[in-house]
C-alpha cells in the first residue's frame, strides 16, 4: 500500500494517493495519456526559390524535425552556399524533393577533391592560404580541368607567394592564368 504520497508526473500532482500500486499506476497512465493526447506540432513544407531557401537555410535548419519537405520553384535550381552552410544544412538539403545544384564558396582547398565528386556540386570557389593552395595543387588543377571543371575561383587569403615547382606551374598553367593571375608565383 502507498499511503499519503505525492506523485509528480508531467506537471500533475496527486496528493494522498491511497491504495495499492495498481491504482496509482492507473492514475499515472491517465496522466500520461492526457499528455500524449495533446496534438503534436505540425511538420512544415516549404516551397520557394533556390535563392530564398539558401538565404533562409539557418532558419530552416533550426526547424529540425518540424521541416517535412522543401520544394525549389526554379526551373534549374542552384543554391549558392558557403561550404560551412552546406555542411551545416545537410539535413535540410536532404529534404529537397527534386533535383538541384549547389555553387559552393569559401571552400577549403583540401576539400575540393571530395566536393568535385559530389554530383549536386556544380561550381566551387576555393579560398585558403598560399600554403594550403600549394599543398592541394594537384586536386585543384584536376578540379579546374583547364576551365572545363567545377573549380571556378581561387582566393589566396594571405600575402604569401605560391611556391610551386616548374612541373606544378606547367601542369597548372591554365589555372594560374585563369584563376590566379593576381597571385605571386615563385619557382622552388
Amino acid at each position: 500500500m502507498i499511503d499519503d504520497q505525492r506523485v509528480r508526473l508531467t506537471g500533475h500532482v496527486y496528493r494522498g494517493a491511497q491504495g495499492d500500486r495498481r491504482q496509482v499506476r492507473q492514475r499515472h497512465q491517465r496522466c500520461l495519456f492526457d499528455a500524449v493526447a495533446e496534438p503534436l506540432p505540425q511538420r512544415h513544407s516549404v516551397s520557394d526559390s533556390a535563392a530564398n531557401v539558401a538565404d533562409q537555410l539557418d532558419d530552416l535548419t533550426a526547424l529540425g524535425g518540424l521541416l517535412g519537405s522543401v520544394h525549389l520553384t526554379d526551373a534549374s535550381p542552384l543554391l549558392a552556399l558557403k561550404q560551412s552552410d552546406w555542411s551545416d544544412g545537410a539535413t535540410v538539403l536532404a529534404k529537397i524533393d527534386g533535383s538541384y545544384g549547389v555553387a559552393l564558396s569559401e571552400v577549403d582547398p583540401g576539400a575540393v577533391a571530395n566536393l568535385t565528386a559530389d554530383s549536386t556540386v556544380q561550381q566551387i570557389s576555393a579560398a585558403g592560404t598560399a600554403e594550403s593552395v600549394v599543398q592541394n595543387w594537384s586536386s585543384l588543377v584536376a578540379a579546374f580541368d583547364a576551365g572545363a571543371g567545377k573549380l571556378a575561383a581561387i582566393t589566396v587569403t594571405d600575402s604569401a607567394p605560391l611556391s610551386l615547382s616548374a612541373a606544378q606551374q606547367s601542369d597548372g598553367a591554365a589555372m594560374i592564368t585563369g584563376l590566379l593571375s593576381g597571385a605571386t608565383v615563385v619557382t622552388v
